[in-house]
């Protein structure tokens, strides 16, 4: 079995920030607390809706490996139907633009 070359962890790395910047960006679009279909938001970022959903749940405040996420995305089902929001600490992340940092 061969091993990752060393430089492929930092692409990786840069690839999955990227993708979370991309959901924050299609969700800053309709503003903070404002939901949207996750059906609709996968299909928009051509995703899964289950790819799509993993991702969310390091973005919201879900505990993962014992540590609460940064709560920037609020993940609800209403009536069977999935919805994601941006929560004002997503959006205030957004506007000062600490993720590009």
């Amino acid at each position: 079995m061969t091993q990752p070359s060393p430089s492929a962890a930092p692409q990786r790395h840069r690839l999955h920030a990227r993708w979370q910047l991309a959901i924050l960006q299609a969700l800053a679009e309709q503003g903070a607390d404002a939901p949207q279909s996750l059906p609709r938001l996968a299909k928009s970022l051509g995703s899964s809706a289950s790819a799509l959903l993993r991702e969310l749940a390091l973005l919201g405040d879900a505990p993962v490996a014992g540590h609460a996420g940064p709560g920037w995305v609020r993940v609800t089902q209403r009536d069977g139907r999935w919805q994601v929001a941006l929560t004002a600490e997503g959006a205030a992340v957004m506007r000062i633009g600490l993720l590009l940092k």
